[in-house]
């Protein structure tokens, strides 16, 4: 059986049901490249580490690291299972080297995605919470509008302006992920409590209509304290949806009914935001990362950051926020020897 056809059928029969839909989405693409491959084309017992070497070398040039590694792991994987099921001898991804795009850049161009921004800083945070606030509470006495800044939205196509901006400041105020966000329903706002409960995602990249999905991962499944303030604007959208008869996909806060979501339209509102506030744009995504990096670099506990994330344990953290992280227990452990 040729690779690529092998590969399907590995993963249908042990990957398919046991991941998301946006998992599938990564293997399906990948199936469709080695199908396009010399190496995908060619029968399983007849690959060799060289020609494994070769695709490796060939994906590197268009993608980046984490891809590029993403892809050769998933590759070394169908390889270990067909070995266990007898269907090859040796794994050839086992020891190839993985390439990728970052390699090929010029000293200048690895310096600008090293500076590249990655986070607010805490007086940009404030700024732009700031701003969001005193925007949503005079946006919410108004109609539901399109056109912002540069980027004109007309209506039918894309949801409100005053719902893309109240979903980047849920984002800046909880950390969260953009698919937990827009899969919040009223049922997940907690009043009481204080408390927005994560427990499910919004597959808002489903082509045809978006839907539930279940979390990341089970430490995704959780409850973030938030603020009075955010709790406040919660309650001005509720009366605003009410007041203009705006109906949600199945009861959730942002899914305006009948109308899709992308990632590029909530950054680009995003960029507007941060324009006005004079601050270099970010993506959404970076809002979780900047409300991590503030939360560490303000002492709070590395566990509780996490446990806040969605992640398992601390060894995220390490890995994307390592400085911050021994940054801080420098610190503590400049308080413990003040102490003893």
């Amino acid at each position: 059986m040729k690779f690529a056809d092998y590969f399907l059928n590995w993963f249908e029969k042990y990957k398919q049901s046991s991941v998301r839909r946006v998992t599938q989405n990564k293997y399906m693409i990948i199936q469709k490249q080695l199908s396009e491959s010399k190496v995908g084309n060619t029968e399983m017992k007849k690959i060799t580490r060289k020609l494994a070497q070769e695709y490796i070398d060939d994906y590197g040039e268009t993608h980046r690291k984490k891809s590029a590694y993403t892809n050769r792991a998933h590759l070394k994987a169908c390889f270990n299972d067909a070995i266990i099921d007898g269907d090859a001898k040796i794994n050839p991804f086992a020891a190839v080297e993985v390439k990728y795009l970052d390699q090929q850049y010029d000293v200048q161009q690895l310096l600008e995605l090293h500076n590249k921004k990655k986070t607010l800083t805490m007086m940009e945070y404030n700024k732009l919470k700031i701003f969001l606030e005193i925007w949503l509470k005079n946006a919410f006495v108004r109609s539901p509008f399109y056109t912002w800044g540069k980027y004109v939205t007309h209506e039918g196509r894309a949801t409100a302006k005053q719902i893309q901006l109240l979903i980047i400041y849920v984002a800046l105020k909880t950390g969260a992920r953009y698919s937990e966000i827009l899969g919040l329903t009223w049922e997940d706002v907690l009043f009481d409590t204080e408390e927005l409960g994560f427990d499910k995602t919004w597959d808002y990249k489903n082509y045809t209509k978006g839907k539930f999905e279940r979390t990341k991962n089970i430490s995704s499944i959780r409850k973030v304290q938030v603020d009075e303030d955010t709790l406040a604007i919660l309650r001005f959208y509720q009366e605003w949806l009410n007041k203009y008869e705006i109906e949600t996909e199945l009861n959730t806060l942002f899914i305006e009914k009948d109308k899709r979501f992308f990632n590029s339209t909530i950054n680009k509102t995003l960029e507007v935001a941060c324009n006005q506030c004079q601050i270099e744009p970010i993506t959404i995504h970076k809002l979780r990362h900047t409300h991590a990096s503030i939360l560490l670099t303000q002492g709070i506990d590395e566990h509780v950051v996490a446990k806040r994330l969605g992640h398992s344990d601390t060894t995220m953290l390490h890995r994307v926020y390592g400085h911050l992280v021994e940054e801080t227990e420098r610190e503590d452990n400049e308080r413990i020897m003040q102490l003893l």
